[in-house]
């Protein structure tokens, strides 16, 4: 599990998304932003053609200066108002204020607890809006996103929570691309416009059992030479550091080293594909999947 505080708490997906192993660079983004036009037109395994691309984004400044966190802040997650953003007015009793009907105040509180085990996939995806001037951090409380608190910031707690969910929702269950060479091909397509790049990606991982699902921002691909590429990304759980994702196209393989306390071992996590699945969504299947973000 991938928080590296005394909980050992793991960034798990909502209660209605699968166990992706690899990559699942969710459409955290979609409908909310503008359209998609990263587009993967090929489906083979040969590593793609990238000598080094980069958006620009650093962990030490454009990321969160504070660790992914769970329930140990007592957070304001999702309320009546970010369920009406995700789904608009259908889930409201027909007020002024917004009562929840039965079946989205369900849904909400079970997001919810699921948050208690982690918030990285809300703030991965935050880091990127704000980086790329889609989200304004001084609304808040601060002049950058490392410049934010989270302790007593109701509406930034509320904030990460709303796009935590968005990967329960169209469109990030849909569109997919499979494997560690489609994904790195779909970077690159993305990555070539630099820090002018309109799509936004979020990869998640997991330990080789399966378990532990975690969300980093990936940022930059190098090519390392005889197949091999090296996915820099920042990871919540490790503020102001650059990990790397290594992967090997001759095999289309992957490798994550992390670990859930720093003064620990690392761990290392290490996927090939294909692999046989017991079910399409079977938890520690050995799939890596990357979706369109805006």
């Amino acid at each position: 599990m991938y928080r590296r505080d005394a909980h050992n708490l793991a960034c798990l997906f909502a209660i209605s998304m699968p166990a992706i192993v690899f990559v699942n660079a969710f459409a955290a983004l979609g409908d909310w932003l503008p359209n998609p036009t990263v587009s993967v037109d090929s489906q083979d395994d040969s590593g793609p053609d990238i000598s080094g691309l980069d958006i620009g984004f650093r962990p030490e400044e454009d990321g969160f200066s504070f660790e992914n966190y769970g329930d140990e802040l007592g957070p304001v997650d999702l309320t009546a108002v970010e369920m009406q953003r995700l789904f608009g007015n259908s889930v409201c009793a027909g007020d002024d204020e917004c009562t929840l009907i039965p079946n989205a105040r369900r849904w909400m509180k079970e997001n919810n607890k699921e948050m208690a085990g982690g918030h990285c996939e809300g703030m991965a995806v935050l880091s990127l809006l704000f980086y790329f001037g889609l989200a304004d951090p001084e609304k808040f409380g601060g002049a950058t996103t490392h410049d934010l608190k989270i302790e007593g910031n109701e509406l930034l707690q509320r904030e990460i929570a709303y796009w935590w969910a968005t990967q329960t929702t169209s469109p990030a269950q849909e569109d997919s691309v499979d494997g560690p060479n489609e994904a790195l091909k779909a970077l690159e397509k993305t990555f070539q416009a630099g820090e002018d790049a309109s799509d936004t990606w979020t990869v998640g991982v997991s330990m080789e059992d399966g378990s532990g699902d975690h969300a980093v921002t990936p940022f930059a691909v190098q090519d390392r030479g005889n197949g091999i590429y090296e996915i820099s990304v920042y990871d919540n759980n490790y503020p102001d550091e650059t990990k790397v994702i290594n992967v090997d196209s001759n095999d289309n393989t992957f490798t994550y080293e992390t670990s859930t306390n720093p003064e620990e071992e690392v761990e290392s996590v290490h996927r090939t594909w294909p692999k046989p699945l017991r079910h399409q969504w079977q938890a520690g299947a050995a799939e890596m999947r990357l979706l369109p973000g805006g």
